[in-house]
């Protein structure tokens, strides 16, 4: 849950040192990194509003642990599309970790459109088109999930 800016030397002579510098799989463990946290406290306060006599019920009916956690999942499905959703903007829109952890191999939207402005030429219309193609999958998904999102952020932030 730390600002990106201030542990980016450190995770950088690791991920250096490791091999993960400019590879994909370390653009996916960087943002992995970041990402847990944030998912793991969104999705406490959903799972502690299902009440637990929920679970009780379900293996007073001879289900397991993980029968009992699967029959809780549609419970808590606006929270995990809400956190899923939020993971996948952040991912979309970072510049910082993909310019430096994914520097040369591993790119993303954001960093490619930015690679396209060159001190002797900026090409507007390569750049126009890579917004559209950001932009357009982002309010797609926004448009799909805007109900859900709302009662998914909002699910598990008071407590009766």
């Amino acid at each position: 849950m730390a600002p990106v800016v201030a542990v980016m030397v450190p995770l950088y002579v690791i991920f250096r040192s490791s091999g993960l510098v400019g590879t994909l799989p370390g653009l996916i463990l960087a943002y992995t990194t970041f990402n847990l946290p944030f998912a793991i406290w969104i999705l406490k306060g959903f799972f502690d509003n299902v009440p637990y006599a929920i679970e009780e019920a379900a293996q007073c009916d001879g289900c397991t642990r993980w029968q009992a956690f699967r029959l809780i999942i549609p419970l808590v499905a606006p929270g995990i599309g809400a956190f899923i959703v939020l993971c996948v903007l952040f991912g979309w829109n970072d510049f910082l970790f993909a310019s430096i952890i994914g520097s040369g191999g591993a790119k993303t939207l954001p960093v490619a459109t930015a690679e396209l402005v060159q001190p002797v030429k900026i090409q507007w219309g390569m750049i126009m088109a890579a917004g559209v193609v950001t932009t357009v999958p982002m309010m797609f998904l926004g448009l799909l999930i805007r109900r859900y999102l709302v009662a998914g952020l909002t699910m598990g932030a008071v407590r009766e």
